[in-house]
């Protein structure tokens, strides 16, 4: 049976269209809602392949995971759709006009249905096809270009980890953005307020496009910012966002522009209350002693029916993160369409952000090989009941 621990109620919060508001507190429905099966799938590789990757991307259609190999600087493709995987890689260059210089950092990695492959470093977004071939390059954070005014002040960050999605219906890109400007000392909150988190970056014309999705009113008060750019994902037309200090999931419509606040509930997980973290009221950014470090809401991902988040728990915050990783538990939350909790599932497996995608109510998390012999999965296959 099910059960509802809290009401539901609804609150719309009038304003500009670009800036309207809906916050909804959402319920916790416990029991047998769901059912999640627990497998292991497993690719036996050579040295050649890494049994993990830094840089990822996962293509639904193609059914492929892609990594980006450092140090043979080429990208590694993993078939997952038969019982036979197959591994394959697209070698890059150094040299001639294919070159794609290893020393420079490679933040992002997209492929898309037909099998075209964007390459993203902090300068350029290169498209390649299959054998590593440029097709074409676009420079971006270059303030004499186009986009100038943008980058004047802002640069855009790609990363895999937190901020870089596509839109497969328009052929835009959506990456975080970072400040290029410190506010001055006692003008944090109004500079904060107004700061714009995300962009559409068109790849075809090459153009930026801020959206309107800023900081929550909790790291406005507190001066948070910079640090705390948000995981998010794209499903259809939504932009679905979460902050790492709070248990709230964000839905923003690109079309209709408007952005809903889910308070959801963390069913009795615990995480460090942003109101007790102290001001930041000397700095531009997240001083040390208040790095949210401390508990972890995000990654987030969506599906047609599923809306799936990953948790960490808190640790304490003088001891340093390399010794407290792998001590820190992991629990993927489950959310229906509606934005109820319906499921904490505990991992009971260390889990970094990098090789996490889904396929539809299939969760697929890239863990740790003891022998680094295979790259291996856990696949959570997760269905109604």
């Amino acid at each position: 049976m099910k059960q509802l621990l809290t009401l539901f109620c609804a609150i719309i919060i009038t304003g500009c269209n670009d800036n309207t508001k809906t916050i909804v507190s959402k319920n916790l429905i416990q029991n047998n809602y769901v059912s999640i099966q627990r497998d292991t799938v497993s690719i036996a590789i050579n040295d050649d392949f890494q049994s993990n990757y830094a840089v990822t991307t996962y293509n639904k259609t193609l059914n492929t995971f892609y990594g980006y190999n450092l140090e043979k600087h080429k990208i590694d493709c993993f078939f997952l759709g038969s019982k036979v995987s197959k591994i394959s890689s697209i070698p890059l260059v150094i040299d001639g006009p294919n070159a794609i210089k290893s020393h420079q950092q490679i933040n992002a990695l997209f492929v898309s249905d037909n099998n075209d492959i964007f390459l993203i470093n902090p300068y350029n977004i290169y498209k390649l096809n299959r054998k590593g071939e440029i097709i074409s390059k676009n420079n971006i954070n270059d303030s004499s270009s186009v986009n100038k005014d943008y980058y004047k002040k802002h640069a855009l960050s790609p990363s895999h980890n937190t901020g870089f999605s596509y839109a497969y219906n328009n052929n835009h890109f959506y990456i975080k953005n970072t400040n290029l400007q410190y506010p001055r000392r006692g003008q944090q909150q109004n500079y904060f307020e107004t700061f714009k988190l995300i962009s559409k970056y068109n790849f075809e014309k090459n153009t930026v496009k801020e959206l309107d999705i800023k900081f929550p009113s909790e790291f406005v008060s507190k001066n948070f910012g910079f640090n705390s750019i948000p995981f998010f994902s794209l499903h259809n037309k939504d932009i679905y966002y979460v902050f790492s200090p709070l248990p709230y999931i964000y839905n923003y419509n690109t079309d209709t522009q408007v952005t809903t606040v889910y308070t959801t509930t963390s069913d009795n997980l615990p995480y460090y209350n942003i109101k007790d973290y102290p001001d930041n009221n000397n700095s531009g950014y997240l001083n040390s002693s208040s790095f949210l470090f401390n508990s972890n809401f995000g990654p987030i991902y969506a599906s047609n029916d599923f809306v799936f988040r990953f948790y960490q728990s808190a640790v304490p915050e003088r001891k340093r993160k390399a010794a407290t990783q792998k001590n820190k538990e992991s629990v993927l939350q489950v959310f229906n369409r509606d934005m109820d909790l319906v499921k904490n599932y505990r991992l009971n497996a260390n889990v970094s952000f990098s090789g996490l995608f889904i396929n539809n109510n299939t969760v697929y998390i890239n863990i740790n090989s003891k022998k680094g012999k295979d790259i291996r999965f856990l696949k959570l296959s997760v269905t109604k009941n």
